[in-house]
């Protein structure tokens, strides 16, 4: 199965095509394999190398790879309608909201977007007209998508008189072009101190709100310490 790719010749139309790379973890080294098949928790690459996939497109591969009931109901779908105009609905989202709202238990309604940074910015502009506050807190390490105001920056060494991240070569999400004023209303502060939290929130908390990323993959695997969930961190504020 390998044999028809040439890996060498892949990296090489990569660098010709593309700029870079199409998300910025693909962009950390060492460089990412092209994998070519997948069956159940496994895949391969063009060099024929076997993997157990855990990251699983960070959630979504959570059936496997060729599930065949996902694949037959694929088939069913794409014979049946498998598109449709920005000015339409169809009766499928009904279903997939009655789903979501039945698992979620905070859920009351249901919006659908085409990306999770599509999703963060609009959650952010409805916590705004809701509060009328103008300020997002963000947690060191935590991801929140690509765009300007939520990308990266580094935490300032003292976070409850200067919340507001610094900018530099030296964070991993550095990026030159980026708006100079998108980090203004955007902090950023430890994550799992929940010391630091409630004093930025004593000081700064009438004019902002949190932003929490739910993905631990994104804070490499930083888990929430105990006292942060079990009622002696932020819900207790």
């Amino acid at each position: 199965m390998a044999g028809q790719w040439d890996t060498d010749y892949l990296r090489r139309e990569a660098n010709r095509l593309f700029p870079g790379v199409h998300s910025n973890l693909r962009g950390m080294p060492p460089k990412p394999p092209f994998f070519v098949r997948g069956e159940a928790a496994h895949i391969w690459d063009s060099d024929g190398k076997e993997y157990i996939d855990y990251m699983i497109a960070v959630g979504p591969g959570i059936l496997g790879y060729s599930n065949k009931e996902y694949i037959e109901a694929l088939k069913s779908q794409l014979d049946t309608l498998y598109f449709s105009s920005s000015a339409s609905r169809i009766p499928w989202e009904i279903e997939l909201g009655q789903k979501l709202i039945e698992h979620i238990p905070c859920a009351e309604k249901v919006r659908f977007c085409l990306s999770g940074t599509e999703a963060v910015q609009l959650v952010m502009r409805l916590a705004r007209a809701h509060t009328g506050r103008n300020v997002i807190i963000r947690f060191e390490g935590h991801y929140h998508g690509s765009l300007d105001n939520v990308s990266g920056g580094i935490v300032n060494e003292d976070p409850v008189s200067n919340p507001k991240p610094r900018t530099g070569k030296e964070d991993p999400m550095f990026s030159e072009g980026r708006d100079p004023m998108a980090l203004e209303n955007v902090f950023r502060i430890p994550w799992n101190d929940a010391e630091i939290l409630s004093r930025v929130l004593e000081r700064w908390g009438r004019s902002s709100g949190l932003d929490h990323d739910g993905d631990t993959q994104h804070r490499w695997w930083r888990l929430a310490t105990t006292g942060w969930v079990s009622g002696k961190g932020p819900r207790t504020l």
